[in-house]
């Protein structure tokens, strides 16, 4: 099985960064293959709403999206994180789920019967609805929808960070771990 983590936080060793990790080492020690992919880094544009991808079956801008597509479709789960913003996705993973959402329509398999995880933390509030939100981005399409292993959103309050908080870390491994049994089990779950 091959997991692919996708986290938006500028902050490498950050709070949605750190826990999307211990995701991956619940897949690892699973036995699963686990890749990382920070948004951050990548060179991902706005969507323009050309609708050439609807034409042509992929993007006309050239950036780093068509490669990330690559290795979702190459998976067999995805783990997105993200800090919370405003009760929502920071702008970065906003972006690429704009982006994703307009290409699973066209090429179904993006995110249709793979299995998806949902993490995000937050200073003050909403860290559970932007886990969830994160979770369902795989289930809306027309097509072959994905599978939702579980989602984790965690409240960090009086200047903790996820490290101050073990037992979240610990729920974050085995939610990766999860994920490798509902593949194995060919758990379906919307």
């Amino acid at each position: 099985m091959k997991i692919i983590g996708i986290y938006s936080s500028a902050n490498a060793k950050g709070n949605s960064a750190t826990i999307l990790r211990e995701a991956l080492i619940g897949a690892k020690l699973a036995k699963a293959e686990v890749d990382e992919i920070a948004l951050s880094k990548s060179n991902i544009g706005f969507c323009k709403a050309c609708m050439y991808c609807v034409r042509k079956g992929k993007c006309l801008q050239d950036d780093d999206f068509e490669d990330i597509c690559k290795k979702i479709l190459d998976a067999d789960g995805i783990i997105f994180s993200s800090p919370t913003f405003s009760c929502a996705p920071n702008i970065v993973m906003k972006n690429f789920i704009e982006r994703l959402k307009l290409f699973k329509y066209i090429a179904s398999s993006t995110l249709g019967g793979k299995y998806i995880i949902g993490l995000s933390t937050a200073k003050s509030f909403g860290a559970n609805k932007t886990a969830k939100y994160l979770a369902s981005i795989g289930i809306g399409s027309i097509y072959i929808k994905s599978h939702i292993t579980g989602t984790l959103g965690v409240l960090l309050r009086d200047g903790k960070t996820i490290n101050d908080m073990p037992n979240y870390l610990k729920k974050a491994r085995a939610l990766g771990t999860k994920m490798v049994k509902d593949y194995n089990k060919k758990v379906l779950i919307h």
